[in-house]
């Protein structure tokens, strides 16, 4: 058997684990989705997944520049206007994620949001549970970055009559 033929087989199975962040992480699960994507219960969310991300992105360009630089920084590369309905299901993942993470914040837009993306969140966790998994950590890594990174920097220049901050941040 030809060795990459063998370590294609060896990374497919799983034998040593990765890390949950790890870019090949993200792929494997991503190629779950593909998999699944044609199940009848993904046609809810297939068919919306343009709209789900294209939704929060334009949420996020009214938000303050402490969250919307993460969200616009992770959502945007992942969506494709006008792409096959499949092909925008990752940044539906990840689009979903981000507003559970900024309504869990009480960022007023994305509460509602959320509420209206729950039954299409639950259907994509049925089906592909590691890539909403992932998604669910990146989006709080990124948008805790960010508010560490407001947080240290307004620590060390103080701050500037009424400036707004983040959440009381």
């Amino acid at each position: 058997m030809p060795e990459e033929q063998i370590t294609a087989i060896w990374r497919e199975a799983r034998v040593v684990p990765r890390a949950l962040l790890d870019e090949d992480s993200r792929t494997q699960a991503a190629l779950g989705l593909f998999r699944a994507r044609d199940q009848a219960g993904l046609h809810r969310v297939r068919r919306t997944a343009a709209d789900v991300s294209q939704s929060v992105l334009s949420s996020a360009r009214k938000l303050d520049p402490v969250y919307r630089r993460p969200v616009t920084e992770l959502l945007e590369p992942r969506y494709t206007v006008g792409a096959s309905r499949w092909r925008n299901l990752p940044a539906a993942s990840l689009a979903m994620a981000l507003t559970a993470r900024l309504a869990a914040r009480s960022v007023p837009a994305f509460v509602s949001l959320a509420q209206a993306q729950r039954a299409l969140w639950g259907d994509l966790a049925r089906h592909a549970p590691d890539l909403v998994r992932i998604d669910i950590v990146l989006a709080e890594l990124a948008l805790a970055g960010a508010e560490r990174a407001h947080l240290t920097e307004r620590a060390a220049r103080g701050p500037r009559p009424g400036e707004e901050t983040v959440r009381g941040l």
